[in-house]
């Protein structure tokens, strides 16, 4: 047989924890058709010599907000799918906030065919669940989508009431619904209304500087919507996925729901495992704000042991990429209420993430778990993703 392409000499990383030293990878068409020993590889039209390299399965990003169509000031399509090429990101999963956005079968249908057109890597798609739209869930989850989304901790905050989770009751219905739908529920978890009685706090007493972020969105707001997103998803009989998991005691839930057998998973993001509080925050200042915001060494610590033992699952970026104006990083009076949230991170996530291979914090295989085989097993796309098989 003549192959299209064979990868040899290199070492294997699968996904499923495994190395495997002199093998190679036999690619017919579009498709893996052997993984072999070295010596028993065909001759192919293209020959990769990996000798000295590591050979592992395309890189998923969970959570990317491309920003278009209906927002490329911001970035487009093809940028941000350039960015994660780039970085080693052969898929990523886009978010909601686009226009239109995607609370409908329409606005589903309109973000595929832009990324079709677009895109230079593999993509999928959340829905976003609001109060307006719990009609929509079927017909969305027909159209092949990765997951749907609540947003909570935006009820209040200018312009996101649109897009806000529904009420508690609502939600719990939808979350049966997706359950029925087979899909994850993957949620924004902060308690709107703790966060509401900080900003109207610090907001009266004239605070406006970096610290006031991490102030205005506590702990105890993120670990109260985890309880509660847990008793739910017991309830409803859903699989449960909590975004961008910042602090320490939402972590310690996860784990023991994990521990008691309840299908919950969880992803976290380079910027809660690279940057503290203590640190970086007065340094970049309204740069560095992000929801939920960067937290402290003592959260970022819990967060490395859960990336390590299992109970953190995926490692996503939460790239949101904002311009200079909206960050308000050319006014000589930053405000850290009136800048955007966000920033991007797409294209440096899995370096820094080989980086904290190469100290010692996380193994390969591990990096590949969590960064590509647990991504796929939760979002569907598993086997044709998240291994070399």
């Amino acid at each position: 047989m003549l192959a299209d392409l064979v990868i040899k000499n290199g070492t294997l990383v699968p996904g499923g924890g495994m190395e495997l030293r002199g093998a190679g990878v036999v690619v017919q068409g579009e498709r893996i058709v052997a993984i072999c020993a070295t010596e028993e590889i065909p001759e192919a039209k293209w020959v990769i010599d990996a000798a000295g390299k590591f050979v592992v399965p395309g890189l998923i990003d969970t959570h990317v907000h491309t920003r278009a169509p209906g927002y490329e000031y911001k970035e487009d399509f093809e940028t941000c799918s350039a960015a994660a090429a780039a970085g080693g990101i052969t898929t990523i999963l886009a978010m909601f906030n686009v226009k239109p956005p995607t609370t409908s079968a329409e606005g589903c249908a309109n973000l595929a065919a832009h990324g079709n057109a677009h895109s230079l890597v593999n993509f999928n798609m959340y829905g976003l669940i609001t109060d307006r739209n719990l009609g929509e869930i079927a017909r969305m989850a027909d159209l092949g989508i990765s997951s749907f989304k609540f947003l909570m901790g935006y009820k209040y905050e200018p312009g996101a009431e649109d897009i806000s989770a529904p009420a508690d009751g609502p939600m719990l219905n939808a979350m049966r619904l997706i359950a029925e739908a087979g899909l994850p529920v993957a949620v924004h978890a902060e308690n709107d209304e703790i966060l509401l009685h900080r900003r109207q706090r610090l907001k009266a007493e004239g605070r406006r500087d970096p610290a006031t972020h991490l102030e205005a969105r506590p702990n105890i707001a993120e670990e109260e919507a985890v309880s509660r997103l847990i008793l739910y998803s017991r309830r409803a009989g859903s699989r449960l996925h909590i975004l961008h998991l910042s602090g320490r005691e939402g972590a310690w839930l996860i784990r023991q729901a994990q521990r008691e057998g309840l299908p919950i998973t969880a992803e976290t993001c380079p910027h809660y495992l690279f940057l503290t509080s203590e640190e970086h925050v007065a340094k970049h200042g309204t740069l560095a704000k992000i929801n939920p915001p960067i937290r402290t060494i003592t959260d970022q610590e819990t967060l490395w042991e859960c990336v390590r033992d299992g109970s953190i699952d995926v490692i996503g970026t939460d790239h949101a990429p904002q311009t200079d104006e909206e960050k308000m990083l050319r006014s000589p009076h930053a405000d850290m209420w009136a800048a955007l949230s966000g920033f991007a991170g797409v294209e440096t996530n899995i370096p820094l993430m080989l980086t904290a291979v190469n100290d010692g914090r996380l193994t390969l295989p591990r990096l590949v778990e969590i960064c590509s085989t647990n991504a796929a097993r939760i979002f569907g796309l598993y086997p044709e993703r998240g291994t070399l098989r």
